[in-house]
């Protein structure tokens, strides 16, 4: 996959949409907005040269409503940039792959859009049933 600086800083602008929240760096979006282009400029070096290495994630334990706990993970902000690059251009080609029945963790999707098509199929059935015992048929072969 070739890698272009204009591809990292439209990754750098969909993740600056999202969670403001600082990985194990302690560098939060707006932090790292005023060292954007150098840091962009220093990921595709590493990028292209093939020495970038992601950060650990920042863990921390969020309760579940039904009891127990949940491990999340918050990567840097560098890291968000450079999965959000590969999910741009890795996506498209994925999305070409999947099966129409597919619809989890894809964008425009959702489990409301799977039950419809389930529905759908199911109400386009026949509504009738044949019960048969085959075993003693036969048939006269012409």
């Amino acid at each position: 996959m070739k890698i272009y600086p204009e591809h990292l800083m439209a990754a750098w602008a969909m993740v600056q949409r999202g969670s403001r929240a600082a990985g194990v760096d302690g560098i939060t979006t707006d932090l790292f907005a005023g060292i954007a282009m150098e840091q962009i400029r220093l990921l595709h070096r590493q990028l292209q040269q093939e020495y970038y290495a992601a950060s650990p994630a920042k863990g921390f334990y969020l309760p579940k409503p039904t009891g127990g706990h949940r491990l999340i993970g918050i990567p840097t902000v560098r890291d968000r940039i450079v999965q959000r690059f590969l999910l741009q251009g890795i996506y498209p080609k994925l999305e070409q792959m999947f099966s129409d029945s597919a619809f989890a963790y894809r964008p425009g999707l959702s489990i409301y859009g799977a039950v419809d098509r389930v529905m759908a199929a199911y109400q386009h059935q026949p509504a009738w049933v044949v019960k048969a015992d085959i075993q003693q048929l036969s048939l006269i072969h012409i």
